[in-house]
């Protein structure tokens, strides 16, 4: 009787003298300190202690040692605003930031086209001559009163006229199946 005795009384003291031990349920082996094979219920609480979680009645919430803050799948979903007054980005339930130091009219610039080079003020420049093959090269025909480009669209000029249009006469870069070149004209009736 002594040796169960004090079997029982060492048993029954070991989680007293700070050994540590894991509690399993329905898990024979726990490897947490609380593992649970299965589901959870949790309720709500009136203490809020920082890490501790509860269910509100509506969400899950973990308690941060200030307040409690809801557990939210896809918290991302925030929208973004621009208080132009004051010129700062706000986040939904986030942070802001100034924009002011972004904005000091640097990007007022002249854009300026020498031969095949695009440059901007201050800036770089781009080569557009690889852009430049004469593919732009096409001629405009009339027949009645529907102008065409090659291999292009065309367009109705009825509603626009009153009469036939007679000739078209190209202008500077146009030129007209006879060769000529100049203003563009159209004579109509």
């Amino acid at each position: 009787m002594k040796k169960i005795f004090t079997l029982l009384l060492s048993t029954s003291l070991f989680p007293l003298l700070g050994i540590a031990q894991n509690v399993g349920v329905d898990v024979a082996t726990p490897v947490q300190k609380l593992d649970i094979a299965g589901g959870i219920r949790i309720g709500s609480t009136a203490t809020g202690v920082a890490g501790s979680i509860q269910w509100n009645g509506t969400n899950i919430q973990y308690h941060d040692g200030t307040s409690w803050v809801n557990l939210v799948a896809n918290s991302d979903n925030q929208t973004l605003s621009l208080a132009t007054a004051t010129n700062t980005l706000s986040i939904e339930d986030g942070g802001s930031v100034d924009l002011s130091a972004y904005l000091d009219d640097t990007d007022n610039q002249a854009l300026s086209l020498a031969g095949d080079i695009l440059s901007i003020q201050d800036g770089g420049s781009v080569d557009l001559s690889a852009y430049m093959d004469d593919t732009d090269n096409q001629t405009l025909s009339l027949a009645g009163d529907i102008l065409s480009i090659q291999a292009g669209n065309t367009v109705d000029l009825s509603a626009y006229m009153d009469g036939d249009i007679t000739s078209i006469i190209a202008g500077d870069g146009l030129t007209t199946p006879e060769g000529s070149t100049g203003d563009v004209t159209i004579n109509a009736n």
